[in-house]
């Protein structure tokens, strides 16, 4: 049985990407509460690095290279790095696919596509939920509508992307429906229920008397060394 991983595990290049990030930081020789606070340095300059990315995708909009509606819907719901992996399928749809040929078999269509290379894909399309899956499987993947998908899209007249198609994760605004102040409210949205704030405050607050110790003796060792005041650029 198949089972969508939508982008949740990628391939070993994130996990080389990730390696090489954190190794500008830590490395084997050092002892755990240093390597605990370098640690803790690379995920804040990681943040970092997230929000301006995430700023940049809200407040800024990509170039498009079409004129088709998907790609403009894409450009405003995706971030700007999803969305270039989008808009790469979207300019190979154009410039390479056509449909070869449908067989109708009750409520699903099945569509052949042909992108250029060597092996045609076949899009399973079901009129009735209005939803395809293709035999390259990108979407199941990475959470992304492939070109043959896109193609299929166009011949039944629909030229954006149903909702189906368009994972919140990849969204621009995502991460606001999520974060939290420190009074357990959303950000730039008032608290719908008292209780579920008060919540919220407790975990918050729930820390416990040794991990506070542990947080006042941690901060007392980067003041002491020092080696935390540089700049995430100085380790590139």
């Amino acid at each position: 049985m198949d089972i969508s991983l939508a982008g949740v595990l990628r391939t070993t290049s994130r996990s080389e990407s990730s390696n090489s990030f954190f190794n500008r930081f830590i490395h084997r020789k050092l002892y755990f509460v240093e390597f605990w606070l370098r640690f803790d340095t690379a995920l804040e300059c990681q943040q970092h690095e997230e929000l301006k990315a995430d700023n940049i995708s809200i407040h800024t909009t990509p170039t498009l290279c079409t004129p088709w509606a998907v790609e403009k819907q894409a450009s405003i719901l995706y971030t700007h790095k999803v969305f270039r992996i989008f808009q790469d399928e979207v300019v190979a749809a154009r410039d390479h696919c056509s449909v070869l040929g449908a067989i109708q078999q009750d409520a699903v269509k099945y569509v052949t596509v042909s992108d250029g290379s060597t092996r045609d894909r076949v899009v399973q399309w079901c009129t009735l939920n209005i939803f395809g899956s293709c035999s390259c499987k990108l979407f199941e993947k990475i959470g992304i509508p492939c070109r043959h998908i896109i193609m299929v899209l166009r011949g039944e007249k629909i030229y954006e992307l149903p909702s189906s198609y368009i994972l919140k994760r990849w969204e621009t605004r995502c991460k606001r429906e999520i974060v939290h102040d420190d009074e357990g409210n959303l950000l730039e949205e008032k608290p719908e229920d008292a209780d579920e704030v008060e919540k919220r405050k407790k975990i918050n607050c729930g820390y416990s008397k040794q991990d506070r110790r542990f947080d006042s003796k941690s901060k007392e060792f980067k003041r002491s060394h020092g080696f935390l005041g540089f700049k995430c650029a100085e380790h590139k």
